[in-house]
Order: structure tokens, then sequence, then C-alpha cells
């Protein structure tokens, strides 16, 4: 179960700000939930020379927008600045191995099957590495409004 969206990623936290965290997750939560779908894949840096393949989304992506910037606003007065490039909803399907190379990869030849969900929940994540990769814990729940 590591599959997850990120919307805002905090980095270093001090446990103190935890609690208005929640707070905060609590309110921009009043949002109703929403639906998101598979769309397309993707690679970062590049297809060429991947190190990531991901997966894009559609959906309702203004309303997954529309969340990602209530979290924004709510961060701020708690010292997170907003990040400067745009926000690209999308899920990360793999990584490639630190020093091994992947091969090309020509995306309209991949077929993602159609699965979409609903956007219930918002969980403030603690993410820990290790040899196997990262390892998630989470801190708080929102439930989206219905």
């Amino acid at each position: 179960a590591q599959m997850h969206l990120t919307l805002v990623f905090l980095g270093d936290t001090p446990l103190a700000q935890l609690s208005a965290i929640g707070t905060m997750l609590d309110a921009a939560a009043a949002q109703k939930r929403f639906t998101l779908s598979i769309a397309r894949p993707g690679c970062f840096p590049n297809c060429r020379r991947p190190r990531v393949l991901w997966a894009g989304l559609g959906g309702d992506v203004a309303a997954c927008q529309a969340l990602k910037t209530a979290l924004d606003q709510g961060l701020a007065p708690l010292g997170w600045e907003p990040e400067k490039r745009p926000y690209s909803p999308h899920l990360t399907l793999g990584r490639a191995r630190q020093n091994s190379r992947l091969p090309a990869l020509d995306p309209a030849a991949v077929q993602l099957p159609p699965i979409s969900w609903e956007v219930d929940q918002l969980h403030l994540y603690e993410s820990k590495l290790g040899p196997a990769g990262p390892r998630y814990t989470i801190r708080h729940t929102a439930r989206l409004a219905s």
C-alpha cells in the first residue's frame, strides 16, 4: 500500500507542528470528495533516460488542484513556501535503482488500465528512507466532505 498521490512534500517537520498541520488538514478537507483516474504514462526526467515511471491523472483534476491550493494556503502561516513549479498530479509507478540504467520508453506503447477512484481522505505521512525504499507511516487523517 505504498501508492499515494503527493499534494505537498513538507520535508523535515518539527514534531511540535504536527498538531497545527493536522488542524489545517481538517480545514482543507471541507472540500467535497472527487474522482480521479489514471490517464497517461510518462517518465522523469525524460523517456529516453527514464529514472521514474509515472501515471498522469484524469478525472476531476481541477478539484485536486483546488485541494493542493488550499493546503498551500493553510501551510503558509505555518512557515512553508509553496513550490514554484506548477503542480502536476501523478502516481509514481516505479523508480530505477541507484546506478541502474533503464531502456528508453515509448509512453504511447504503454497501455494503462482504466482505473478510477474516489478521493475521500487526506493523510499526513511520515516517510523514512531505508535500504528497501521509503517506509510510510500515517500521522493524521482528514476525511473530505461527502
